[in-house]
């Protein structure tokens, strides 16, 4: 009996410390389940941020793989216009003589045009411009070449002295003037020294009705003027 009571005792005493392991327990397995549950969330929040910062790294690789495969299209491109500017310059280059050449004619043609195109060619070095202007002029004179113009002119004739006169141009070759009274007339001849004038005052009336005609103050009609042919090769 004193050994049961003594037993009793012995677990009635050590019954509260029990008690307090159980309770720390009971805390300790809420504390874990709660830091689980929280790991289960941040866990969920990580995948989702991997997730994410992956795909902005994929898009990251895929931004630099098109501006890699850009930049060596480029490259290429701007080894083909490099290129392609040599040759331009190249034919340029080859170009000069010619323009240079175009030039001196045009200029053998200023004494005979002065009056009837703007000759100056363009002071920039240019060949692009020069080259402008040289097939504006060329195509200046072909209209020329198949048109009548009037203009006034000084001119000076055997008996008559130098005097202004109205002239009209047939193409590029052929020329008649007459005066303000209709009292003088001359035919034109162009030469290398210029146009060579011969008085003929017959021809007064006619040139003055082909003048007429030329400037829309008259309507068309045929007249007859005098044309020498010219050899070929002159």
């Amino acid at each position: 009996m004193a050994l049961a009571a003594a037993a009793l005792a012995q677990d009635q005493a050590s019954a509260p410390a029990l008690q307090g392991v159980v309770h720390e327990w009971i805390e300790l397995r809420d504390m874990i389940s709660s830091e689980a549950r929280e790991w289960d969330f941040q866990k969920q929040w990580y995948d989702a941020e991997i997730s994410l910062l992956e795909t902005e790294k994929s898009s990251l690789e895929k931004e630099v793989n098109d501006l890699r495969k850009e930049m060596e299209s480029r490259s290429a491109a701007d080894a083909g216009l490099l290129e392609n500017i040599e040759k331009l310059k190249a034919q340029r280059d080859a170009w000069r003589p010619l323009i240079e050449e175009a030039e001196e004619d045009l200029r053998s043609w200023e004494r005979l045009l002065k009056n009837r195109i703007e000759f100056p060619l363009p002071s920039s070095p240019a060949l692009e411009d020069r080259l402008q202007r040289v097939f504006s002029i060329y195509a200046e004179i072909e209209n020329l070449q198949h048109s009548a113009s009037s203009d006034k002119s000084v001119i000076e004739l055997e008996g008559a002295g130098r005097r202004q006169m109205d002239v009209l141009y047939l193409g590029l070759g052929a020329a008649f003037a007459v005066s303000a009274d209709d009292a003088v007339s001359a035919s034109g001849e162009w030469t290398d020294s210029g146009w060579q004038w011969t008085r003929d005052d017959a021809l007064a009336a006619a040139v003055r009705k082909a003048l007429r005609i030329c400037d829309g103050q008259e309507p068309p009609a045929w007249v007859l003027l005098p044309l020498k042919l010219q050899e070929a090769g002159q």
